[in-house]
């Protein structure tokens, strides 16, 4: 039953009927505590209830998703009204349409609550990356808002309406919500080497020193014990074993080095990591690196495997089969295609479809000029560095030049600075 709160005496006895009969329950306040007992989802203020003691804004913060209903003597232009002197039944109607807004509001903020926590479950998986998908959703429709002001003109007419900037945001939002199906291990690796194999590596070099100690040991032994007891021969012993334990060394921090993304190492693979791929272990004859050690040092770019990549870049298929399996309303159907494009390039170079210019939803590529703004400009992640803004222009405008991106939406984001939105303003 809806609960509609108003001042006793504003209905007749007979509305009274009515609209309990229409499934309307009247609770009777005089003053904003009083829907603290008795929440209801429609206010109907008339002027006994409106006094500078107990203004609008007082009513609005104390009915927090309810409906304001004002006597029609007391409402503004944009206000729903009411009065007394009506009907019983146009006053059933209005209220019954001021309680289905009320039902519409609160909808909207559980759906709300829903997309955030969507968000949150995937940004606790990657806390590095926490903030972006909101970031992304403020710089989306900020960009959307300007573009009939932007005096570009193809975009004159391109209004989006209340509806389109909520799909949008939505779609902005869970984006990146396919990344709950990437491994965790996957999602968050920061070094080419696993832990698991960095470990393996070094407990191979740990035990090969200790087996040269040991060789070098035994051959000073058996002289002393033969009686060549020649202190410039046991000398030569250490010093030999010595520097093949300071060339191991090296070839640990070579490793090392190489096992860094090369967003974070500036120098090229050197003549120490060469002959370390070609080492082998003194006792066994095999090489100090396997064939896959050698493979993922070897990744040009990044911190990730092509098979890791493909499974990272798959969480855009995730992300549509999970959208699309939600029943939409019909005002925002368009979610999952959104979502589900954010990678794609104007050239068909994107993933996970190919899609090119005319097969792109426009409010997609919206999304993926603050996606790729972000990704570049956010605080420093293990596999690479943020870069400054003006780093991260070039690199749409370079996009855009090689007909990956919308140009003009590159050219507006700069100039209108949308960027500046991902962060509100204090």
């Amino acid at each position: 039953m809806t609960q509609v709160a108003v001042a006793s005496g504003y209905f007749s006895s007979e509305q009274l009927v009515a609209l309990a009969d229409a499934g309307l329950q009247i609770n009777f306040v005089k003053s904003p505590e009083d829907l603290r007992a008795q929440p209801c989802s429609v206010v109907c203020l008339a002027s006994v209830l409106l006094t500078a003691e107990m203004t609008r804004a007082l009513w609005r913060a104390a009915a927090k998703d309810a409906s304001l209903v004002i006597d029609e003597a007391l409402a503004g232009t944009d206000e729903i009204h009411v009065s007394n002197h009506w009907p019983a039944a146009a006053i059933t109607n209005t209220l019954g349409l001021a309680a289905g807004i009320a039902r519409q509001r609160q909808f909207d903020a559980m759906f709300d609550g829903f997309v955030t926590a969507a968000v949150t479950a995937v940004e606790q998986r990657d806390p590095v990356t926490s903030g972006h998908s909101l970031r992304v959703a403020r710089m989306s429709t900020g960009l959307a808002e300007v573009l009939p002001r932007s005096g570009v003109a193809r975009f004159r007419g391109t209004q989006f309406s209340e509806r389109q900037l909520r799909e949008l945001r939505y779609a902005a939002l869970l984006h990146d919500f396919g990344k709950i199906g990437v491994r965790e291990n996957v999602l968050v690796k920061s070094h080419k080497l696993t832990s698991e194999d960095y470990q393996a590596i070094r407990a191979r070099i740990s035990v090969e020193m200790e087996r040269l100690k040991r060789r070098a040991l035994a051959q000073q032994l058996v002289m002393l014990k033969s009686g060549m007891d020649s202190r410039q021969e046991l000398q030569l012993i250490e010093q030999e074993l010595q520097t093949k334990l300071a060339t191991l060394e090296v070839y640990w921090a070579a490793i090392q080095e190489a096992n860094e993304p090369p967003e974070l190492v500036r120098k090229k693979p050197g003549k120490a990591l060469k002959q370390a791929l070609g080492y082998s272990l003194s006792e066994e004859g095999t090489p100090l690196l396997t064939a896959e050690e050698q493979r993922v040092l070897s990744i040009p770019r990044g911190s990730l495997t092509p098979e890791e990549r493909r499974e990272i870049e798959a969480h855009v298929v995730h992300t549509y089969n999970f959208l699309r399996r939600i029943p939409w309303p019909e005002d925002l159907a368009a979610i999952p295609e959104i979502a589900g494009a954010h990678h794609e390039k104007l050239d068909g170079s994107g993933y996970p479809r190919g899609r090119t210019d005319a097969d792109i939803p426009f409010a997609s590529r919206l999304m993926t000029v603050a996606d790729i703004y972000d990704a570049l400009t956010a605080a420093d992640r293990p596999y690479k560095k943020s870069l400054p803004s003006e780093r991260a222009f070039t690199v749409l405008e370079d996009e855009a030049k090689r007909g990956k991106l919308d140009n003009d939406l590159v050219r507006i984001f700069i100039d209108a600075k949308i960027y500046d939105r991902a962060t509100p303003a204090e």
